[in-house]
């Protein structure tokens, strides 16, 4: 059962419940951190600096972390930049696709 105050509080709670992530082989399955994700989750304060390094699910995290507000709290916005256009774009498609994967409708009972 999902627990609703818990997914509109916790974004790791709403990432393994609600988001369907590709793995490297291509096969769906549920936005669960990483130790890496855990650790910076459970230390996060808002005014954090993360030098990070690539293939560990950083930007992943960052993205869940953004994209969850942007579903829940009306009149929310958030931006995306990258380095380069290409990336950009396919960071873009990524958080299309989550969208796309949603469930038209949440059950708690």
């Amino acid at each position: 059962m999902i627990k609703f105050n818990s997914l509109m509080g916790d974004a790791a709670y709403f990432g393994k419940h609600l988001i369907i992530i590709e793995d490297r082989m291509g096969n769906n399955m549920p936005f669960e951190l990483n130790p890496v994700q855990n650790l910076l989750h459970k230390g996060i304060s808002g005014r954090d600096i993360v030098v990070k390094s690539r293939q560990l699910g950083i930007t992943s995290y960052f993205q869940l972390r953004h994209f969850k507000p942007v579903l829940t709290i009306p009149n929310t916005t958030a931006v995306l930049v990258a380095h380069e256009e290409y990336l950009t774009k396919r960071l873009l498609n990524r958080i299309r696709s989550w969208y796309d994967r949603l469930p038209n409708k949440v059950v708690t009972d």
